[in-house]
């Protein structure tokens, strides 16, 4: 052991708090022998020149940085097996990471090390010790396997060594980074994949949180389409700092560890919970579809708003990663269990599909004009009878119309209906409506003028409010916008009507607890039926789109039927 393995310094690292050493079965390595060089004329032999000698009389020179190991240097592990440096995978913040052959088994291993020399902190030696107790501890096909840990002195320099399996292929990111565009079946694979390891992390008991699941620590062989998850300095941080905190030993650490744009809004706040790794799953995923960070889209309350930028086809795969990353963790799926279980579900009917499906038999795209032909065939009043029509079926979109439906994938639908403004028909029930409440207003003030009194001017109550009804209505037609988002990723609907700018009603709930979209006739003016659409929520109905026109009102019936009856098979997929 070096004088400087044997310092108090040293000691008193592997005494702050962290693992010791040989909790982990930690072995010494032989010492490491003395690295010599040629070294070219006129340069100094200082030990900042120290360079490797070339190897099997190779001539050319291999790099070596004091602290660190040299491609194509020879290290004995701690159970005696040779790790012989061939390439330098990756360098952090904690270790340089090496891939290393192993002529005694022969195989091919990562070697990670924290050199003394390099150490910002003792903290970094905690961390590092700590990773290396996280790893042994686990087994999963997408987890590198834990080898070996063990230190290597030399006169200069203390060297700790982790030793795992190599994970095969290259990251996710620098797979983006180099022009790979993933098809959604290939997503599909890398998020069954994913979910299923931190399914396997969140089984164990105490639950293993990685907390910095992101597209540099997934990586991916496209040859067989494996996955494996990487770098577990974040799950090993977080432990330290907890452990610190439980013994009251020196001050309290931050727990804030993760990547900003992939990291669960909860966890960037410091508290991390076991749905968090699912959220930044979701990120990963949406950095595939997108080849772009999610901090780099448009955000509302905490939510990252891809819709109108990614476009996803797959409607399981678009439901699934929308749920992932609701900002709220209680809505989130429960585990990743689940989330795998929605991925790999088939879509099928339920119960109250198969109902309306007998209800409305499915039939060609109505005809324009088509609900008041069919009342007017068989004679029905359509205000009397109550008979309404459901399209179930889109058709296409009316020339003309101002009516917007947008679909953001298949899991959003968003109608806005303009106010129609003054039309021929809006101008023959406003003028309705002021010569009735105009008649109306002289029939009461002759009642009261002849001395009828109160009494007989009472009798005209019931015709100021059906004058009302017909003023309301024409203001509507005139002025009434509305605006339904239906949301089938968050079960939700939204539902605002207002008037003049000023909003008049709105309406929020539970998707489930919308059946419908039905045409139905409002009112009737001069013996003409007004239609307008009645959305069925639950036990109270809301009635909007008045002033539209026949065609749109099929139009946008068809819309929310169709929209609602693939939702209820998602819905029922992911049950």
């Amino acid at each position: 052991m070096s004088c400087l393995a044997r310092s108090p310094l040293v000691r008193g690292a592997r005494d702050a708090g962290a693992p010791r050493a040989r909790e982990l079965g930690c072995r010494r390595a032989p010492r490491s022998p003395a690295r010599w060089s040629r070294v070219p004329a006129g340069a100094s032999a200082s030990p900042d020149n120290e360079t490797a000698s070339s190897v099997d009389g190779d001539d050319r020179r291999l790099r070596a940085v004091p602290g660190s190991f040299a491609v194509g240097e020879t290290v004995k592990s701690g159970e005696g097996t040779t790790l012989v440096i061939r390439e330098v995978l990756g360098k952090g913040s904690f270790g340089t990471t090496y891939a290393c052959e192993r002529p005694d088994v022969g195989d091919e291993v990562a070697l990670k090390v924290l050199t003394l020399r390099e150490m910002r902190d003792w903290k970094a030696l905690q961390l590092f010790e700590r990773e290396a107790n996280t790893l042994k501890g686990l087994s999963h096909p997408a987890i590198p396997a834990y080898v070996d840990y063990f230190e290597v002195d030399s006169e200069r320099d203390v060297k700790f060594c982790l030793v795992q399996k190599i994970a095969p292929g290259k990251s996710l990111q620098s797979l983006v980074d180099g022009g790979w565009r993933p098809t959604e079946t290939e997503i599909v694979n890398v998020a069954e994949q994913l979910l299923e390891v931190l399914s396997y992390l969140s089984s164990l008991r105490p639950p293993v949180l990685h907390r910095d699941v992101k597209p540099g620590n997934v990586l991916l062989d496209r040859a067989t389409g494996s996955l494996s998850l990487v770098d577990f300095g974040a799950t090993a941080e977080a432990a330290m700092t907890a452990a610190v905190a439980e013994e009251g030993v020196g001050p309290l650490g931050s727990t804030v560890v993760g990547t900003f744009g992939y990291a669960a809004p909860e966890q960037m706040m410091g508290g991390a919970t076991a749905v968090s790794d699912l959220y930044s799953a979701g990120a990963t995923l949406l950095f595939l579809l997108s080849g772009r960070a999610p901090s780099t889209m448009p955000s509302a309350r905490l939510r990252v708003d891809f819709r109108g930028i990614v476009t996803i086809e797959d409607p399981r795969l678009e439901a699934v990663v929308t749920r992932l990353l609701e900002p709220t963790p209680e809505d989130r799926y429960a585990n990743a269990r689940d989330a795998l279980a929605a991925l790999k579900s088939t879509p099928k009917k339920t119960a109250q599909e198969t109902a309306r499906a007998r209800e409305v038999a499915p039939s060609p795209p109505a005809a324009p004009g088509a609900v008041a032909d069919a009342l007017d065939a068989f004679g029905v009043p359509p205000l009397v009878s109550g008979v309404a029509s459901r399209p179930s079926r889109r058709i296409r979109k009316p020339s003309g119309t101002r009516v917007v439906v947008e679909r953001f994938g298949s899991t959003k639908l968003v109608v806005a209906i303009p106010p129609a403004g003054v039309t021929g028909e809006s101008a023959s029930v406003g003028g309705f409506a002021v010569a009735w409440n105009a008649f109306v207003a002289f029939w009461t003030a002759s009642a009261l003028a002849s001395g009828g009194g109160l009494l007989m001017a009472a009798f005209s109550i019931p015709f100021w409010l059906a004058g009302k009804e017909v003023a309301s209505q024409a203001f509507a037609q005139i002025f009434e916008a509305t605006r339904l988002e239906l949301d089938a990723a968050t079960s939700a609907y939204a539902l605002a009507v207002t008037a003049t700018g000023m909003r008049s009603s709105e309406k929020k709930g539970d998707l489930l607890d919308v059946r419908g979209a039905a045409i139905r006739a409002d009112s009737v003016t001069n013996g003409r039926p007004d239609y307008a659409l009645r959305l069925e929520i639950g036990a109270e109905p809301v009635t909007f789109g008045r002033g539209l026109q026949e065609v749109e009102l099929e139009y946008v019936a068809g819309e929310i039927n169709e929209f609602l009856d693939a939702s209820r098979g998602l819905a029922a997929a992911a049950e």
